[in-house]
C-alpha cells in the first residue's frame, strides 16, 4: 500500500530467520521506482554474545549482499 502511494519504505525483522530472508526476498520481488530503501535488522532484547554470530542478521546480510553479485 504504501509503495502504491509513492512512500519510501524500510522494511525490518527481528527474531527469526526464516521470516527475516523471506521479508527480504518480497520487498525485492516487490522493489518499484527504489521506493525500498533497504532494510533494518532490530532486535527487542539485550544480546548475550557477538552480534557477528546472530543468525537473522548473518543470513539476512547473506541474502542483501547475495542481491549485489
Amino acid at each position: 500500500m504504501f509503495i502504491e502511494k509513492g512512500f519510501r519504505i524500510l522494511p525490518a525483522s527481528w527474531k527469526k530467520t526464516d521470516a527475516t530472508v523471506a521479508l527480504i526476498n518480497d520487498a525485492r520481488a516487490h522493489q518499484k521506482d527504489g521506493l525500498i530503501v533497504g532494510h533494518i535488522f532490530t532486535t527487542w532484547s539485550q544480546r548475550k554474545g557477538s552480534w557477528a554470530e546472530f543468525e537473522p542478521l548473518v543470513k539476512g546480510l547473506e541474502v542483501l549482499n547475495a542481491e549485489k553479485q
